[in-house]
């Protein structure tokens, strides 16, 4: 009964969902490409969130105008000033998935 109240009580306060799995590389992957088809289905605009961070953020439906990206970049609390360059881009797109792949974002899927 103990181990019971103690399970709820981390799952409230979303404590659990630390001890979950984090989801591989391919199943990221498969879940970007299946959000992939949908929005191409909806906006009639084809996206590949996996070479361009526009095209990534444009898929979880966040601004992705260079101030934005900029803020993301701060707000992700990576190095130096964005000043969106090919490297910057990559990096955000790589953080990106990793912040995707942590459960963030995975309501925008």
């Amino acid at each position: 009964m103990i181990l019971r109240l103690i399970a709820g009580a981390l799952v409230a306060f979303g404590i659990l969902k630390l001890f979950k799995p984090l989801p591989t590389d391919e199943e990221i992957d498969e879940r970007l490409k299946e959000a992939v088809v949908k929005h191409n289905d909806r906006y009639r605009e084809h996206v590949n969130p996996f070479v361009s961070i526009v095209d990534f953020m444009k898929l979880l439906n966040l601004d992705p105008s260079f101030a934005s990206r900029k803020d993301l970049w701060s707000e992700l609390g990576l190095a130096g000033d964005f000043t969106g360059t090919a490297e910057q881009n990559i990096q955000l797109n790589q953080e990106l998935r990793l912040q995707l792949k942590r459960g963030d974002f995975a309501d925008r899927l």
